[in-house]
C-alpha cells in the first residue's frame, strides 16, 4: 500500500481541522438519543427509580431494588424490545446523515477544499441510499443479537434459581460468552466485507445495491491493502485510549477524565484522519475498476 495515502490523510486533516465537526456533532447526537431512550425505558418500567436513587434508598437495600429492576425488565421485555427498535432506527438515521457528511467533507479536504455547507448538501442527497444500506447492516446485526437477548431474558426470569446453582451459572456464563464471541466475529466480518460500500455510495453516487456491489468489488481486488489499513486504523484507535490508561490509576475521577479526553481525541483527531485514509484508499483503488 502506498504510504502517500497515510500522508495525504494527515495533511488533509492538518489543513482542514473543520473535518472534525461532523464527528463531534454525531457523537453528541447519538448520546442525546441514547439518553432519551434510556429515560423512556426507566419511565415506562419503573418511574419511581429516579426518586429511589436520589433519596439514597438504593444504598440501604441495593439487592432488593436491583432485583425489582430485573423483575420489571422481564415483565416489560416486549416494550423494551420496541424501544430498542426505535433507538436502532433513530441512531441509524442520525449516523447515516453524519457519515455521508464526514465522508464527503474528508473527500473535499483531500482536494484542498473543505466547506461544511456544501458537503452537508451533498450528504442530504446521498442520505436515502446510504440509509438503506446502514439499515440492512443494522437489521442483520440486530437479528444476530436475538440469541443473546433471548438468553438474557431467560437469565432475568430465572435469576433467583440460577444464582443458587453453580452448574447453571457456569452454563449460562459460557453460553453468553460464546454467543458474544460469535456476534463479534459476524460484525467484524460484515464490517470488513462492506468496508468500501459507504464510500461508493457517497463519493461515486452509487445506489444501495450498486454501491454494495462496487464496494465488494474494490475489496476483492485489494484485500491485502484493506487488511493493512484496518490494522493501522486499529492502532490509531488504540493510541487514542492512552489518556484513559494514564489517568485510570488516579481513581474514579481519573477514569472519567481519561475517558472524556480519549473520546474528544477520537472525535477531533483520530476519526477525521482515519476517514481521510479510507477515502483516499478508496479513490486510489476504485480507479483500477
Amino acid at each position: 500500500m502506498k504510504w502517500e495515502v497515510i500522508r495525504a490523510g494527515w495533511e488533509a486533516w492538518r489543513r482542514h481541522p473543520v473535518t472534525a465537526v461532523p464527528f463531534v456533532l454525531q457523537g453528541l447526537s447519538v448520546i442525546a438519543v441514547l439518553l432519551l431512550i434510556f429515560l423512556g425505558v426507566v419511565y415506562a418500567i419503573m418511574p419511581e427509580l429516579p426518586g429511589v436513587i436520589l433519596s439514597g434508598k438504593i444504598s440501604k437495600k441495593p439487592e432488593e431494588i436491583i432485583g425489582e429492576v430485573f423483575s420489571r425488565i422481564a415483565e416489560n421485555i416486549e416494550l423494551i424490545s420496541l424501544l430498542f427498535i426505535l433507538w436502532l432506527m433513530l441512531v441509524t438515521a442520525v449516523t447515516t446523515l453524519f457519515k455521508a457528511w464526514w465522508i464527503k467533507l474528508c473527500d473535499n479536504a483531500l482536494e484542498c477544499v473543505a466547506n461544511l455547507q456544501l458537503a452537508f448538501q451533498h450528504a442530504k442527497s446521498r442520505f436515502f441510499p446510504l440509509f438503506v444500506y446502514e439499515l440492512i447492516f443494522a437489521i442483520i446485526t440486530a437479528v444476530a443479537f436475538y440469541p443473546i437477548i433471548n438468553l438474557a431474558v431467560e437469565i432475568f426470569e430465572n435469576l433467583e434459581t440460577i444464582s443458587k446453582e453453580t452448574e447453571m451459572i457456569v452454563y449460562y456464563g459460557i453460553s453468553f460468552l460464546l454467543w458474544t464471541v460469535l456476534l463479534a466475529i459476524l460484525v467484524a466480518t460484515l464490517s470488513f466485507l462492506f468496508t468500501f460500500v459507504p464510500y461508493a455510495i457517497v463519493i461515486d453516487g452509487e445506489r444501495t445495491i450498486s454501491g454494495i456491489k462496487k464496494g465488494i468489488k474494490v475489496l476483492r481486488r485489494n484485500i491485502a491493502d484493506t487488511v493493512i489499513m484496518w490494522l493501522l486504523v486499529g492502532l490509531a484507535n488504540m493510541a487514542v485510549q492512552i489518556p484513559y490508561y494514564v489517568l485510570k490509576p488516579l481513581g474514579v475521577w481519573g477514569t472519567i477524565t481519561g475517558s472524556i479526553v480519549a473520546v474528544i481525541i477520537g472525535w477531533v483527531v483520530a476519526m477525521p484522519i482515519t476517514t481521510c485514509w479510507w477515502v483516499e484508499l478508496y479513490k486510489w483503488k476504485s480507479k483500477t475498476i
